[in-house]
């Protein structure tokens, strides 16, 4: 009988590249326990793709292909999302598909929607991440996120609606809020996409715009200046128009308005600008949070003043070192965590976690990706092509190569 427990709180990429490292090592010494609402992991990055699903004529214009259309949606949300039983040895590791309400850290339990008061001997928070409104008025009501694949149809189904209801020469606007990295993967996606349902409704194109709203001075702030303008100049080529330095203040259901006075009308508007860590990190008694509402750590990625909980990706901020909050630095600490925890188990030393610089590779729609990873930029299709390995990488990580492969060969749209 196994007397130590590890609960991980949450499916995302930190949580079940921790799962599945302590799969390997520690499954003998302790129960291994995974708490996801949803019961299945969502390969996020892609969801700017399933935003723009292209058709061809036949389907978006005859009505008898309605049931294959249903199927290609399906097909499509299916290609980002993967069962945790696909994923996860339910011979070393149980998995809970419930909600964890609250974090009792003084008495070493989580309390979850259906299965009640749960114990644990060492806890990492996975919880990702929440849209971030900023208290902006109107906002709430009138934008749709992308946070989930469900989310992305949405935006995509609200689009094409667009294109069925309008007139032939009435505008079309589509107003992101927010030039990071998904603001801008979208954009140059949607930006192709739209043109292609402009050829099958017979709308032209330039009733048809695309505009990006940023605060900051640039896109991407959170990459080099290199690719920020090199992101600039690509979307502007494919005629994405770009608002820097635009503080929104107000939405209404018609237009968003700004701190500097402008007004921008749309049709449909998309919140890209801002994310904060799930709620579960606030109920933590006694743990620091940042503005973002992550758990302040420590350099092993614990969260003072508690020895046996760990916060990892979007649920975790360290002072000395302000990572992105990305895919990337979520599994390299689930990673970390999981050494940690294998180490301690078995009284070795360890060592502490060493912050890395974060790389990105950014897709612009199409096979055009541009990659700033340490002293190596390329553009193009080489760092489309790149992305796709890593993707690739990715998938042959966590499943088997049969399914691997088929993952892989779903998340190839064209």
């Amino acid at each position: 009988m196994r007397s130590k427990r590890i609960i991980i709180i949450g499916g995302g990429f930190g949580g079940i590249r921790a799962a599945k490292d302590l799969e390997k090592h520690v499954y003998k010494d302790a129960e291994i326990l995974l708490i996801d609402k949803d019961g299945y992991h969502e390969f996020s990055s892609d969801y700017y793709k399933i935003a723009s699903l292209r058709l061809s004529e036949k389907q978006s214009k005859t009505a008898e292909n309605g049931l294959s259309l249903k199927q290609k949606f399906h097909a499509l949300r299916g290609s980002s999302i993967i069962s945790l039983k696909d994923i996860i040895d339910e011979n070393k590791i149980r998995i809970m598909i419930d909600e964890v309400l609250r974090i009792d850290a003084e008495n070493k339990c989580v309390k979850t929607a259906n299965n009640g008061s749960i114990d644990y001997t060492w806890l990492i928070v996975a919880a990702g991440s929440v849209s971030d409104f900023y208290s902006i008025e109107g906002i709430r009501d009138y934008a749709l996120e992308l946070k989930t694949a469900n989310d992305a149809l949405n935006i995509r189904n609200s689009i094409d609606e667009l294109f069925i209801s309008k007139g032939k020469h009435e505008t079309i606007r589509l107003v992101i809020c927010g030039g990071g990295y998904t603001g801008c993967e979208l954009a140059g996606e949607l930006i192709d996409y739209v043109h292609d349902l402009s050829g099958i409704h017979d709308h032209p194109k330039e009733n048809f715009s695309i505009l990006i709203v940023e605060s900051k001075d640039r896109l991407i702030p959170p990459a080099s200046r290199w690719a920020s303008e090199k992101t600039q100049k690509h979307l502007t080529r494919k005629g994405v128009k770009i608002s820097l330095q635009s503080h929104i203040i107000k939405a209404t259901p018609t237009d968003i308005k700004t701190k500097e006075g402008d007004s921008f009308d749309y049709d449909v508007l998309i919140w890209t600008a801002g994310v904060k860590a799930g709620p579960i990190c606030e109920t933590i008694k006694g743990a620091e949070l940042d503005d973002k509402k992550r758990l302040v750590v420590d350099e092993y990625l614990k969260v003072p003043p508690y020895d046996n909980i760990f916060a990892i990706g979007d649920s975790a901020f360290y002072k000395k070192n302000n990572s992105a909050m990305t895919a990337q630095n979520a599994i390299i600490q689930g990673r970390f965590v999981a050494y940690f925890l294998k180490r301690t188990i078995h009284k070795m030393h360890v060592f502490s976690y060493h912050f890395h610089e974060s790389s990105f590779i950014i897709p612009l729609g199409g096979k055009y990706a541009i990659a700033d990873i340490k002293n190596i930029k390329i553009s193009g299709f080489v760092a489309w092509l790149m992305r796709r390995f890593i993707a690739l990488n990715y998938f042959s990580s966590i499943l088997d190569l049969r399914r691997s492969w088929k993952m892989w060969r779903k998340n190839d749209w064209k």
